[in-house]
């Protein structure tokens, strides 16, 4: 919780303080931290999404060590090549799937997802769209399929789950660490069997012993971590998202118990729906009763009736209950098609409002790879034609979110919208996007009347890196207005074609520092030598950011030639000039750079000091 949070956040600042001159390295879920957010020389970093290429890599690492370890007594050469050859083709297999299926794709991006997707790939299994049913295949395999592999002893899955269930539902309510101790987990555990096996109490707790032996040794769920400080056995689950999972399957069955109480259900509900600790939670909940659904999605829709009728405080003007719905959509629950479009129409008539309406194109963008795909699709391209500019705006946003041939389609007819900032939206949303297709029209709007709109079309065409665009945003290095100056320079450096480098090189001398700072960083990302000694001029520009693009610039382009230059700029008496040189001068790698770095290290900026350490590792 909050509190709870705000406690450890400020004995970690206690802790940095108590220990100057050390890195620290704390890293959180992204739920919740806002509530305690760490202050002072922290630099706030968010783990981005493994690439294709690193999820390949990963898989292949993955199914080589998976089939090793399975056949650990046979070790002679010929088995070993065998298990290379094996890993290998099961790694390529997968790492295809996951490319060819954008739904598989967005969850592999994660690497503990990752590893799921590879278990349930490794049994056998198809793999699923839903994350809901991807935990299910994960479960089944580390508790049934991996004790089989590993030791010939295979258990009952389901029954598993019914009997740590509560187990789980006990540790994520407790707000623990995510252990249990044995003297506590065990009469849960009796309970459960009780009920589940239909035994007496005594002869549970019989049961109860052998099954968490059973449990910790044999499978990959949930194991023995050691004693806690009073010295007991302590137990958890594999990882907090199996504990949610299994959780999430205890809450289904506590709200499939209360039938046909619709006020029970949602009195039920509110104890977790908003509460941002819970939200992973209930979000598999749901999606556990949509995929045991056999009734034609009756009892799903049911469910998502009671998260709309909620009734929420202030849910007229925050909508939380709304914005749940769809998160639930979003996981493709499958629901009756007059529910799905009830809260479709309510959603899009959300896309407009400020306060919410970047929530809804979450939403919507998760929802991309679902059945619910082309009803919002429909719904938004409807609204592209609204007389009100802003629902015209938000729409833009909101396809910007999804992608795709009519998401372009009805992008690039913006591109002529009557108001320029709907024009300029529809822009940098087709850059975002990144199709070609935009390119003709986007050259076309480098001419329009009003700035922004230039801008943001220069923008575009940069994000595309189409060689088309080069000569239409050389014209803009002409532009009377300073801002589209300075953004074509930059779309030029993404591009990268050499043909740019002359009128770069004209741009280093332009009145606005803004265009001699993007035309500096474009010299850098295109390269090429003849840039070096007018950059070297510029590390002595008046306006620190263009001295910090010269120097970063020359450290890309690597030429000796500007080592004497970006010695002098680590006095510089802005921190990011200096610590920019710093950086160049390990990149360009001379010797003659190891006294200067050396002394950077005392520098009173943390920044510089970091990129001299790492410069002289280089």
């Amino acid at each position: 919780d909050a509190h709870q949070r705000k406690s450890i956040a400020e004995a970690i600042q206690t802790l940095v303080a108590d220990y100057p001159g050390n890195a620290f390295l704390v890293t959180s879920r992204m739920v919740g931290y806002q509530a305690a957010r760490l202050s002072g020389d922290f630099a706030h970093h968010t783990i981005q999404p493994l690439p294709l290429e690193r999820i390949a890599e990963f898989v292949g690492k993955w199914y080589t060590a998976i089939e090793r370890d399975a056949g650990a007594e046979e070790l002679s050469e010929e088995y070993t090549l065998s298990v290379v050859e094996e890993a290998r083709e099961w790694a390529e297999e997968l790492s295809r799937t996951i490319q060819e299926r954008p739904g598989i794709q967005r969850l592999a991006e994660n690497p503990l997802l990752l590893t799921i997707i590879a278990l349930v790939n490794w049994r056998g299994r198809k793999l699923p769209n839903r994350r809901v049913e991807l935990y299910s295949h994960a479960a089944e395999t580390l508790i049934a399929s991996w004790p089989y592999r590993r030791q010939g002893v295979e258990l009952d899955t389901e029954r598993v789950i019914r009997l740590l269930s509560p187990v789980a539902y006990r540790i994520f309510a407790a707000r623990s660490s995510g252990d249990i101790a044995e003297d506590e987990l065990l009469p849960i555990l009796s309970e459960a069997i009780c009920r589940v096996d239909s035994v007496d109490e005594r002869e549970a707790k019989v049961y109860a012993d052998e099954f968490l032996g059973q449990i910790s040794e044999r499978s990959g769920i949930f194991r023995e971590r050691g004693y806690d400080e009073r010295g007991r056995r302590v137990f958890a689950f594999l990882h907090l998202t199996f504990a949610e999972y299994f959780t999430a399957r205890y809450l289904a069955g506590l709200w499939k118990g209360l039938g046909e109480d619709a006020k029970a259900r949602r009195a039920f509900l509110r104890q977790y729906a908003h509460v941002p600790r819970w939200r992973e939670v209930v979000l598999l909940m749901v999606g556990d009763v949509g995929l045991r659904d056999n009734d034609d999605a009756e009892r799903a829709t049911h469910l998502l009736g009671d998260i709309l009728t909620l009734g929420s405080d202030y849910e007229d003007c925050l909508h939380r209950d709304l914005l749940l719905a769809g998160q639930c959509l979003a996981d493709d629950l499958r629901v009756q098609p007059q529910a799905a479009r009830y809260v479709l129409d309510k959603l899009l008539k959300l896309v407009p409002e400020p306060g919410v309406g970047g929530a809804v194109q979450n939403a919507f963008h998760a929802m991309r790879e679902t059945i619910y795909a082309q009803p919002m699709l429909d719904g938004l391209l409807a609204q592209l034609e609204d007389k009100d500019s802003s629902v015209r705006r938000r729409a833009v946003s909101a396809l910007e979110q999804i992608g795709g041939v009519r998401a372009v389609d009805g992008l690039l007819a913006r591109l002529e919208d009557r108001d320029w900032s709907v024009r300029a939206r529809a822009a940098s949303a087709l850059g975002q996007i990144g199709d070609v297709r935009a390119v003709d029209d986007l050259l076309t709007l480098l001419d329009d009347e009003t700035k922004h709109v230039r801008a943001r079309a220069a923008d575009a065409l940069g994000a595309i890196g189409d060689a088309r665009a080069v000569d239409g945003l050389l014209a803009r290095l002409d532009d009377k207005k300073g801002d589209v100056r300075a953004r074509a320079a930059s779309a030029l450096g993404q591009i990268g074609n050499v043909r740019a480098v002359d009128d770069l090189l004209a741009r280093l001398e332009d009145r606005d520092w803004s265009v001699r700072a993007r035309a500096a960083s474009a010299l850098g990302q295109i390269g090429g030598v003849r840039a070096v000694d007018d950059l070297l001029t510029r590390l002595d520009d008046e306006t620190k950011h263009v001295r910090a693009s010269a120097a970063r610039a020359l450290g890309q382009i690597g030429d000796v030639r500007a080592v004497d230059g970006l010695l002098a700029r680590l006095e510089d008496e802005n921190g990011n000039v200096r610590a920019r040189a710093a950086s160049a001068l390990g990149q360009i790698g001379d010797v003659r750079v190891v006294d200067g770095l050396l002394a950077r290290l005392e520098d009173e900026n943390g920044n510089v000091r970091a990129r001299a350490a790492s410069a002289l590792g280089q």
